[in-house]
């Protein structure tokens, strides 16, 4: 399994997107250790329940937080990770930050959005 945004829009002339974060052993690997050390609560939902949207709406900024801290920890040169799965996360990262400020910025457009 891997973990992706999935957002539907109220248009049906508009494509859904779905959106790769992480597969299930990146996010074992590189994720959840991160999220547990910094207590990351609303990303390590992304892989154990899910997050759904417009539901959890509000939670956005939170998420968002999160996601900035996680791509710091990322970026730090004292983890063991190598460059290109450093590069690679942090650009899931970047993505799914633009993803969920689009649906902060509109929230009427989406039918249904979820990261699971």
């Amino acid at each position: 399994m891997s973990t992706v945004l999935m957002i539907q829009y109220k248009d049906s002339s508009r494509p859904a997107k779905y959106i790769p974060i992480a597969s299930s052993d990146t996010f074992k690997t590189y994720w959840g250790p991160i999220c547990k050390e910094l207590n990351l609560e609303w990303i390590t939902l992304m892989e154990s329940a899910g997050i759904i949207f417009p539901k959890q709406l509000e939670a956005i900024p939170a998420i968002i937080h999160e996601l900035e801290t996680m791509q710091t920890a990322i970026s730090n040169e004292n983890r063991h990770i190598q460059d290109s799965v450093r590069r690679e996360i942090n650009s899931r990262i970047h993505t799914l930050i633009s993803e969920m400020q689009q649906i902060q910025n509109a929230p009427d457009e989406i039918d249904h959005a979820s990261i699971s």
